[in-house]
């Protein structure tokens, strides 16, 4: 084809580019130009599709759908992958999962060995496994793609590092009870957890090109791979391992802000504030620098899928175990680091008692940031798009954290209010929880309530002394389940005092007495309650209970495990 430039002279068009396919009313055709325009207008970039960043102008994806399907007409390739796929990850992109895995579907109907085709409904797969719970699709379908076509290997790195990222964040335990899933592969004899360790191992090990630019990628350069191999050994509870993967990953990719929120996360559980804190701002301003930049990249979807409310989170609770008492001498793991009373105690505060209270209740504007982060509607829409919520296991800690500053600060309703969002199966689980919420019901005049869950906290304690032996005293572990049954003991006898059924009180307090002396200590308050009960009335005093609360909900096992 032979066009007149401006100059008058006759020029020779050697490769259509995008104003000649698009403007000369289809007189020539360029496939890699059609598809390169569909790239182009499909782009989810917020720099290119925000108007706010002074992009939107060309984002246009029902355009783009049809450039690729130009490609199938009129550059006669009916069956091009690219196309195919590209139409596919539009769709994929606004989340319409369904239409994604039929454009997928229609590549593997033509070649069930393709890597694009296979990889694109794995990657489809596990987006609607994190929506509806289920992962038969994409076992069933890994499986194939391992045993039955073995192009495993083949899978791009960001689609094997998501298969990973599945396999890590697998219960197995849910499998076979729930899905009916057997968690052993009958063909490699590998439990299905055994995948995401084999799986890294090939991405460590593979090398790939970049389809657009042609750039070089090797898997052991590849930061999402580290990521995600430091996401799987923290699963497993080998922390250094996770913390040298997570600084691998952050040094690599200097947008990958998760990596540095999980080394924050890590100081955090080393008491380590100072450090946390730090790695923490890096974390926001890595996340506030490239998130314009999100999609360029398909690992970018990672990041994409984060929530930047944890970091506020994490900020939030740095400050919240500082005031809290638990960077001083006695450590969180032991006691009597854990036992925290309410400030509104029986003496007046003093200094050092204020200034916490003071900071307590300032972390909680930071914990309110973490929640309104999950809800910004000002946040780009892509991000707004994909964020995940905050896992639960953070949504129960910032309940708990809100409502354990409210009883400290003697707001015993609020507390409670706090607490009701709890479910019944977390409640039982915690027995921290079933404590302040009954010191709490104790202090709001609602004695029946407040013995329920006394009652229930005893039948736990009670449990878990049975598969102890003999008491340890100097073990952290069975100093917790004591003491807690101490004031359990204590507490329940404060409520029956109170209902005026005193040999029920007394028996208690007796119990109280006799428990904390097989650990070798002196329940003060169990034997004030005791030698008191007949005089309280006349002097106008309640009976006192063991009142004092953890800060955290995870037991002293768990801590020491991390």
């Amino acid at each position: 084809m032979t066009l007149i430039a401006q100059d008058g002279i006759q020029r020779k068009i050697l490769k259509a580019g995008a104003y000649i396919v698009m403007r000369l009313e289809k007189q020539t055709h360029d496939n890699p130009t059609y598809k390169n325009l569909g790239r182009f207008h499909s782009s989810i970039m917020p720099s290119f599709t925000e108007s706010s960043l002074g992009g939107g102008k060309y984002k246009n994806d029902q355009l783009a759908i049809n450039f690729y399907k130009q490609v199938y007409t009129d550059g006669n390739e009916p069956y091009d992958e690219e196309s195919t796929a590209g139409i596919a990850k539009i769709y994929y992109n606004r989340r319409e999962f369904g239409k994604a895995a039929s454009f997928y579907n229609k590549i593997v109907e033509i070649d069930p060995s393709s890597p694009m085709g296979q990889g694109g409904l794995l990657s489809t797969y596990i987006e609607m496994w994190k929506e509806d719970g289920n992962p038969q699709f994409v076992i069933n379908h890994h499986r194939q793609i391992k045993n039955n076509l073995e192009i495993e290997k083949k899978l791009s790195l960001h689609v094997l590092s998501k298969l990973a990222s599945f396999y890590t964040n697998l219960n197995k335990k849910e499998l076979r009870i729930r899905y009916n899933i057997n968690p052993i592969d009958q063909v490699s004899g590998m439990e299905v957890n055994d995948n995401a360790l084999e799986i890294l191992d090939l991405i460590y090990h593979k090398t790939e090109k970049d389809s657009i630019t042609g750039t070089e990628i090797e898997g052991s350069n590849y930061a999402e791979g580290y990521y995600q191999r430091g996401r799987y050994f923290a699963s497993i509870k080998e922390s250094i391992q996770a913390r040298r993967f997570f600084e691998k990953a952050a040094t690599l990719d200097p947008a990958h802000y998760l990596a540095s929120m999980e080394l924050g996360e890590n100081a955090i559980r080393l008491a380590n504030f100072g450090e946390a804190d730090k790695l923490l701002n890096e974390s926001l301003k890595r996340f506030e620098n490239f998130k314009q930049s999100y999609g360029a990249r398909e690992e970018d979807e990672t990041l994409i899928q984060g929530n930047v409310g944890r970091i506020y989170f994490d900020k939030a609770r740095i400050q919240y175990l500082s005031a809290a008492g638990i960077h001083e001498k006695d450590k969180i793991t032991e006691f009597p680091g854990r036992k925290i009373y309410p400030f509104r105690a029986r003496a007046a505060m003093d200094t050092v008692a204020k200034t916490r209270s003071m900071e307590l209740k300032n972390s909680l504007e930071g914990f309110s940031k973490a929640e309104s982060a999950q809800t910004d509607e000002n946040e780009y829409t892509l991000i707004r798009r994909w964020r995940t919520p905050l896992p639960p296991e953070i949504q129960r800690e910032l309940r708990y954290f809100k409502g354990w500053v409210d009883y400290m600060s003697g707001d015993f309703a609020a507390s409670l209010n706090e607490w009701s969002g709890f479910e019944d199966e977390e409640e039982y689980n915690h027995s921290t929880l079933l404590m302040g919420k009954a010191n709490a019901f104790f202090y709001t005049g609602q004695y029946k309530a407040s013995l329920g869950n006394y009652l229930k906290v005893q039948d736990d304690m009670e449990e878990k002394l049975l598969n102890m032996g003999l008491p340890k005293p100097d073990d952290p572990y069975h100093q917790e389940v004591y003491q807690t049954l101490v004031a359990a003991y204590n507490n329940i006898g404060a409520v029956y005092e109170k209902q005026g059924n005193t040999s029920e009180a007394l028996k208690h307090y007796w119990k109280a007495i006799e428990t904390a002396r097989k650990i070798n200590e002196v329940s003060e308050i169990a034997m004030s309650n005791k030698d008191l009960m007949f005089k309280k009335e006349a002097i106008g005093q309640d009976p006192l209970l063991e009142d004092w609360l953890s800060p955290t909900l995870d037991s002293i096992k768990k801590l020491t495990r991390e």
